[in-house]
């Protein structure tokens, strides 16, 4: 990163270039000790300067994450507007500034994500919460709030498809039960109701088929009798 000493320190900035400029008259003037002396004094203090700004620079963005975190938009904008003015190519300082600039509407949409979670609206509460992803996708907590809708909504569908597995099979509808459990082990592989639900699903079968295959024995008898007669 290139430091923009000009711009935040412009006062110590204009004594190191006028050291410079008093070390260039004197060499051009011969004295080239006192200007070797003069250079070197003009190094050391744009050394301390580059210091100086360097911790100045990691103080401001540490706060502005903090007040970020705070949710204090404005202080935040300030701390990061000050650490780009010292490294203007800083991603860290444009990254936090660009958040900061975001964060009252993300804060806005997750109040009203909070509210449709409320009510189960699930389904409607991600497609929102994806507005505020899309605004910032590292506050954290729209990502802890993420991770937990995501986990309710899981939890709801595996709900839905073992309760209409059971439903299905309560009307023997056994390709729909079937595959309803099979999608609720999709989402939880070791869910004991709907591994049940699916040998459930077998035993029906085989009590459906069972019949079938007496009706077919008494044929074949019928046509072994007939035949002998």
């Amino acid at each position: 990163l290139e430091i923009n000493v000009e711009l935040w320190s412009e006062q110590e900035y204009k004594s190191i270039l006028s050291l410079e400029e008093e070390g260039d008259d004197l060499f051009e003037n011969g004295f080239f000790g006192k200007s070797s002396q003069i250079y070197t004094n003009a190094i050391l203090q744009s050394e301390v300067l580059i210091n100086e700004g360097s911790l100045l620079f990691n103080q401001y963005i540490e706060d502005g994450y903090k007040s970020l975190a705070e949710k204090n938009q404005l202080k935040a904008e300030d701390l990061f507007k000050k650490a780009i003015m010292i490294f203007p190519d800083s991603e860290s300082a444009l990254n936090g500034l660009s958040r900061a600039g975001v964060l009252e509407d993300v804060l806005k949409i997750k109040e009203e994500v909070e509210l449709l979670m409320k009510i189960n609206s699930f389904d409607d509460a991600l497609l929102l919460l994806q507005k505020a992803s899309n605004l910032d996708d590292k506050n954290e907590e729209i990502i802890s709030l993420k991770l937990k809708l995501e986990k309710l909504t899981l939890e709801r569908d595996l709900r839905l498809f073992i309760e209409k597995g059971y439903l299905s099979l309560e009307k023997k509808d056994f390709s729909s039960s079937r595959s309803a459990f099979k999608e609720a082990i999709k989402i939880d592989r070791y869910s004991t109701a709907a591994i049940s639900g699916l040998r459930a699903v077998d035993e029906g079968e085989k009590k459906e088929i069972l019949p079938e295959d007496k009706i077919n024995d008494l044929e074949d008898k019928l046509k072994r009798t007939f035949a002998e007669m």
